[in-house]
């Protein structure tokens, strides 16, 4: 573990794989001592190989999002340490792909309670120790295009997405008199293995589907490095939201100006040539 005195400190959930993976090696590039969190600790011992790797200031913690008690002993142990993040990046999440009549209720609750509980809970712990000294610091939440443009048989997702967005919209409202910057991420298509995990895609959902799809993400879905540093850079310009990776902005931009009989029309034509349908 380096010696180096950091930049900040960048805490990230959800760090062993795909976008939070990369958000925590390209926020050490960038001089900041890395508080990486995960609930899966092979995925963790990844992230913290990579990083002693590169000689990076870190830690590593086992963190259940959902589960506030887990929140709170963190805390603890930062405080310990005289340390408060100067970077909270609430990027632990997880989809489901399937009709919605046949989402199984367990999966409903965990979805939510990843998604949307997961950052309120990492929200309220380490809020008032961001704000206690006045110093500039930064939350970011993740959400997804999805929110704008969501598709067919990702109904929960899309629903934990919006609430994401509507969520950060208020933080920030919240936070305005003070100096904890506050943004929302909607990444596009992102070749990452929340796609790939047929656990977590329903019976209803065909294997020639989920080849197509996966082909899909593979072939028109960036690299989440590309993700992660759009994120970075968008925390150094204080950034409130940020569009990144392929149709993420056009998401944005159609769900605004297109008439919403036209979007159902038009994203179902997408999600029947793409897989989603």
């Amino acid at each position: 573990m380096s010696t180096t005195i950091p930049k900040g400190y960048a805490l990230i959930t959800g760090s062993g794989s795909g976008i939070g993976y990369e958000l925590a090696i390209g926020f050490s590039q960038q001089g900041y001592s890395i508080i990486a969190t995960d609930i899966h600790l092979d995925t963790l011992a990844k992230v913290e190989r990579q990083l002693k790797k590169n000689n990076a200031s870190y830690q590593c913690h086992a963190l259940d999002v959902t589960d506030p008690t887990q929140w709170q002993s963190l805390k603890q142990a930062l405080d310990e340490q005289g340390i408060i993040p100067d970077v909270l990046v609430n990027n632990a999440g997880i989809g489901y792909f399937a009709p919605l009549q046949e989402t199984p209720p367990a999966i409903i609750d965990k979805t939510l309670d990843i998604n949307v509980k997961g950052i309120i809970y990492g929200y309220q712990t380490f809020i008032g120790a961001m704000q206690s000294d006045n110093k500039p610091r930064t939350l970011v939440n993740i959400a997804s295009a999805a929110s704008k443009t969501p598709m067919p048989n990702m109904a929960v997702y899309a629903a934990s997405k919006s609430a994401v967005e509507g969520l950060t919209d208020v933080i920030a409202m919240e936070l305005a008199e003070t100096k904890v910057h506050t943004m929302c991420v909607h990444p596009g298509i992102i070749n990452t293995p929340i796609v790939q995990n047929r656990a977590m895609i329903g019976n209803a959902i065909s294997d020639n589907q989920v080849l197509r799809l996966q082909r899909h993400y593979e072939d028109e879905g960036c690299h989440p490095k590309d993700v992660a540093n759009d994120i970075i850079h968008a925390v150094a310009r204080e950034q409130r939201v940020l569009y990144t990776g392929p149709s993420a902005l056009l998401s944005g931009i159609a769900s605004r100006l297109l008439p919403k009989r036209f979007m159902d029309r038009s994203l179902r034509k997408q999600a029947a040539a793409v897989g989603y349908l």
